[in-house]
């Protein structure tokens, strides 16, 4: 089964949000949570909400980010599944071509999977904003050292 856009969901982009270090000094600053993605998201964000549950959109994107590192095993560990999260869904979307013709042979509307894709796109926003963000603590962490 092809990589399910939830996994955006795992410890709750494609661009590079600039929260990660960039030179030698720490960040001054980290996002305390993900909403400041929500502009971003390319699905319609009520057909996203509801793609992926009723709350669990909004739940996510304002869950502390410190929390879901905790829950995910620490800063290291949660690194670590985040990036490979956000390179498995760059996958799906660079195999999307064979993912919309296999959905259509399985008797999917193009809606459906326009949706799904966009989907992915936003679970690679999500991720990579988590990443980054997380990539800022452990850079703030290894300043105090």
């Amino acid at each position: 089964m092809r990589v399910a856009a939830l996994a955006l969901l795992a410890l709750a982009g494609c661009a590079d949000l600039g929260l990660g270090p960039t030179t030698d000094t720490a960040p001054k600053e980290c996002p305390r949570d993900l909403s400041f993605v929500k502009s971003q998201l390319v699905t319609p964000y009520p057909e996203l909400d509801a793609y992926m549950g009723e709350g669990v959109l909004e739940s996510t994107l304002h869950k502390p980010i410190d929390d879901s590192i905790a829950r995910g095993g620490g800063i290291e560990r949660s690194i670590k599944v985040v990036a490979e999260q956000v390179q498995a869904l760059k996958n799906e979307l660079a195999n999307a071509d064979q993912i919309r013709a296999q959905d259509r042979q399985a008797g999917m509307t193009d809606k459906s999977i326009d949706l799904y894709l966009s989907s992915v796109q936003d679970g690679i926003t999500i991720n990579q904003a988590f990443l980054d963000a997380a990539k800022c603590r452990q850079a703030q962490q290894q300043s105090q050292q």
